[in-house]
């Protein structure tokens, strides 16, 4: 198995270093593969629109919901920070 994996393997290389194959290789994506996905690209694009225009205000809630988190995060680490300093220290501590 090794063998004809290595075979197939120098088989691609070699095609692939072909220039014309090269050449016609650039020649599909110019002419079919890229106008395909221009053309379906703008088929799609309006019902992507549309799809973020209807998500848009979920989204802006969940930046804030999570803003409000994270602030009420720092808040009681800054909270936990300030009692332990303020708390006394016992032998075991020091």
């Amino acid at each position: 198995m090794p063998f004809l994996k290595s075979l197939v393997g120098q088989a691609v290389r070699r095609v692939a270093q072909d220039p014309r194959v090269r050449e016609k290789a650039r020649d599909i994506i110019e002419k079919e593969i890229k106008p395909r996905a221009k053309n379906a690209w703008e088929q799609a694009q309006p019902e992507i629109e549309a799809a973020w225009e209807k998500a848009k205000p979920e989204v802006e809630a969940a930046k804030k919901r999570a803003a409000k988190g994270a602030a009420n995060i720092a808040q009681r680490v800054k909270r936990e920070i300030k009692e332990s300093r303020a708390a006394p220290k016992t032998d075991s501590e020091a």
